[in-house]
């Protein structure tokens, strides 16, 4: 059996290298990595905080998004808990 009989498809040029990402800079400076922007190191400082309290209450965190229009961090916690973390690691806990 070949490659092709498999469904398997194997790259024909010498270019493809596996965990390469190419990084660059749009037009507003923002950090961009593969098309997604990246959280500030504040915002990252208040999520592993927000998931660590969560954890410690036993409550589910069910979702963590990047918002690109705004560049905030939303997480929903259990059933009822939404938070947004903001570029300068400000917290809303609505």
């Amino acid at each position: 059996m070949t490659a092709i009989a498999l469904g398997v498809h194997q790259p024909q040029n010498n270019r493809y290298r596996p965990g390469k990402m190419e990084r660059r800079t749009s037009v507003a400076g923002e950090n961009i990595k593969g098309g997604e922007m990246e959280p500030t190191s504040a915002q990252l400082k208040a999520l592993y905080q927000r998931c660590v309290r969560a954890s410690n209450l036993l409550q589910p965190i069910n979702l963590v998004r990047l918002d690109s229009r705004t560049n905030r961090i939303v997480m929903l916690i259990g059933e009822t808990i939404q938070i947004e973390i903001l570029e300068n690691g400000e917290v809303i806990i609505e």
